[in-house]
């Protein structure tokens, strides 16, 4: 999940994932892209409640690269993009 000053929405979105009524074998990467929010606290705050949650801050602001960051970084066989204004 590229993530650019989403605090006001990324709750609901991590949650909308994490709170799947289906067992999923999920994985949830977020990648700050040097939001000036508080969309990073939110981030680590996840990542240290579930171990499913990967939480990255990038050392200066990708733009569009940060979507393709979280493509290659993910190395899994089934990928879905959600950024962090929307919700499952």
């Amino acid at each position: 999940m590229p993530v650019y000053n989403n605090a006001g929405t990324l709750g609901r979105a991590i949650e909308s994932i994490l709170n799947q009524s289906v067992d999923l074998n999920i994985r949830i990467v977020l990648s700050d892209d040097g939001s000036k929010d508080n969309s990073w606290e939110i981030c680590q705050h996840y990542a240290a409640l579930d171990d499913r949650v990967t939480a990255i801050k990038q050392p200066n602001n990708l733009y569009y690269n940060n979507f393709k960051f979280v493509l290659d970084y993910a190395q899994t066989p089934y990928f879905c993009w959600l950024a962090g204004d929307d919700y499952l």
